[in-house]
């Protein structure tokens, strides 16, 4: 399985009817992960971005009773800017394949664990 590593960060701001944050994806260099050219489009690109563009606000979305073959729990990543879901192009496992938002659905290529490595998060898919 491919794995990302980036830190979460609260935005401070609660989304309204849950409990869940909006946060930010801090990637190295201070950037975060946004989509390219704050787009609302599915299949476009994942990108580092401004972490102040409206494509840098994601909320996370459990993933009900899926588990990774680690045993961690499985998540959705949604942007907010778009309603769209960071999801791994045609579920490949192929190293360096950019990710892209796509319609939200059930498919493994959109779940992902969290594990701690050290303080920063490592994102892998299923």
């Amino acid at each position: 399985a491919d794995e990302l590593l980036w830190s979460w960060e609260s935005t401070g701001m609660a989304l309204m009817n849950t409990h869940e944050v909006e946060r930010k994806i801090v990637v190295d260099g201070g950037l975060c992960l946004g989509i390219a050219g704050d787009s609302k489009s599915a299949g476009a690109a994942i990108v580092r971005a401004s972490c102040a563009d409206p494509g840098a606000r994601w909320q996370l979305v459990d993933g009900g009773s899926h588990l990774s073959k680690l045993g961690d729990p499985m998540v959705q990543i949604r942007s907010r800017h778009s309603g769209l879901c960071l999801d791994v192009p045609d579920g490949s496992d192929l190293d360096g394949v950019l990710l892209q938002q796509w319609t939200c659905n059930s498919g493994s290529a959109q779940r992902f664990a969290m594990i701690d490595d050290a303080g920063r998060v490592k994102l892998m898919t299923d």
